[in-house]
């Protein structure tokens, strides 16, 4: 099974809201948006696509820069009878550049610290890792593509000229195997 995955889905300028005036780039070099309104940003049928709860979305900004390798499990579960149920995923759009996302088994990471999380409110703190080992999975992705990505195993993302990436997330399925993530997605992935 793989960590990601593209999908038959519309480029992200389909997806705004016509209203829609952009984010906020200052500052988003080495970091991210973390927001819930969501049906400020995104058209109504995106807001609620596949029926899923989808509550929030994180937006990033890279300019050949690489980020930094962690996973997507966010501070509060990271305890033991939580973590080893919690699959982080969203659905990733990219626009304007390229990217590259890389995996590594969490026995070929050391923790070095945690992450400050969001440039606006500091949400979404997780676990940082380094590593000396080559990452065990690559994934070239491409400007104006669709992607499932999980956000489970510790990952780094590269961004290549201004690439900017939205990825849409439903916390409450957080918790539910990748494996039934991919098989509810099925009929959208492009093989």
């Amino acid at each position: 099974m793989e960590l990601i995955y593209e999908l038959d889905l519309p480029p992200i300028d389909e997806v705004f809201l016509d209203s829609f005036t952009g984010f906020n780039d200052d500052d988003l070099v080495t970091n991210y948006q973390f927001r819930r309104d969501i049906r400020n940003i995104l058209k109504k049928e995106w807001c609620e696509f596949r029926n899923i709860p989808w509550n929030f979305l994180l937006y990033f900004k890279k300019d050949n820069s690489p980020g930094d390798i962690h996973t997507d499990i966010e501070k509060e579960y990271l305890k033991p009878e939580l973590i080893k149920r919690m699959h982080p995923w969203g659905i990733n759009w990219l626009w304007e550049g390229d990217g590259l996302f890389e995996y590594w088994n969490f026995e070929d990471v050391e923790f070095t610290q945690m992450a400050t999380g969001s440039l606006n409110g500091g949400q979404g703190k997780v676990q940082m890792f380094t590593s000396d080992k080559p990452p065990c999975k690559t994934y070239p992705m491409y400007k104006n593509k669709v992607y499932l990505v999980n956000g489970a195993l510790p990952h780094k993302a590269t961004g290549f000229k201004g690439r900017k990436l939205l990825t849409l997330r439903s916390h409450p399925l957080s918790f539910r195997p990748w494996e039934k993530t991919v098989q509810d997605f099925e009929d959208l992935i492009k093989y």
